[in-house]
């Protein structure tokens, strides 16, 4: 006969069997333990309520099957650990049940979300994807040199202008291998300043260079001619 039960948390009304006499179950609402009145247990179980508490039998995932126990031994296995959420549940006279039916505090727990890691994805703009690569988690073939670029285009406009030749040169071959994806992006800016900085100063004293020629050659032609 069914067994009307009512849960105090949230107010829901449901039935169960009488072999849940006696016996604690999940609101189907709120999964709150309601105990299951022990009164109808002698109706369900053959008058005999002793009888219904000596006759729980578990069954694991892999078929073994222990017991029958008293209720007070199989709440031990549960609290030992030693009954899972996929283990099955049967009291004397009833059918097999889930165990996180009879303790739902065996159910799994939902994972809590992860978060997003914003990565870029081709020509569009930053998407989240967990477990995306960001430039700044990416492991690259060569790491950057940016500072270093930088600096010897400084040096080259103060010391030695082969030092700007060779920011031009460097900071042309790291940009290319930041666009091909082989170099550390992070220095980017610095690369390109130094690469600038290096590139005017040595188209500087090219034309200089040219220019200079180019008064002295007038300087002896003019002295020839005189």
């Amino acid at each position: 006969m069914p067994i009307p039960l009512t849960c105090p948390g949230c107010g829901c009304h449901w039935q169960v069997d009488d072999p849940w006499a006696g016996e604690s179950v999940g609101c189907p609402e709120c999964s709150l333990p309601v105990m299951v009145p022990a009164a109808s247990l002698t109706p369900g179980l053959g008058g005999d309520a002793a009888t219904a508490e000596g006759g729980w039998t578990l069954r694991t995932p892999e078929g073994q099957e222990f017991g029958p126990v008293p209720k007070a031994e199989l709440d031990r296995w549960a609290a030992e650990g030693r009954v899972s959420h996929d283990c099955e549940l049967r009291v004397a006279g009833g059918g097999w049940r889930a165990a996180d039916q009879v303790y739902p505090e065996l159910r799994p727990q939902p994972l809590p979300a992860l978060p997003s890691t914003a990565s870029a994805t081709g020509d569009g703009p930053l998407a989240g994807r967990p477990g995306g690569d960001t430039p700044a988690s990416k492991t690259y073939a060569l790491p950057d040199r940016g500072e270093m670029i930088l600096s010897l285009a400084i040096l080259g406009w103060l010391v030695c202008p082969i030092l700007s030749v060779a920011a031009w040169v460097m900071g042309t071959a790291d940009l290319n291998e930041m666009r091909a994806g082989r170099m550390d992006p992070r220095s980017q800016g610095l690369t390109q300043a130094g690469r600038i900085m290096g590139m005017l100063h040595a188209l500087t004293l090219i034309v200089a260079m040219v220019v200079a020629m180019f008064v002295m050659l007038v300087v002896f032609g003019m002295r020839g001619g005189w």
